[in-house]
């Protein structure tokens, strides 16, 4: 099986900032799960093995990102 790491990192955006510091989960869940195809019958991030979490660093947050398949 092949698997995906991918690393985002967001912009200095208002609505990034908060996503990422917690104030809003359910809208960086939503956001993460933008980046696979629509249309799956069973659970999205099952199907996609979508895992996610954030990695502060000196240079500033970061957002990881496991899949079975590439993001858009």
């Amino acid at each position: 099986m092949t698997l995906w790491l991918t690393r985002l990192t967001p912009g200095p955006s208002r609505l990034a900032q908060q996503e990422l510091g917690g104030t809003h989960v359910t809208s960086l869940h939503r956001r993460v799960m933008s980046l696979f195809p629509d249309g799956v019958q069973d659970a999205a991030r099952t199907h996609y093995g979508v895992l996610f979490r954030i990695e502060d660093t000196s240079r500033g947050s970061h957002l990881l990102l496991q899949s079975n398949q590439p993001p858009d």
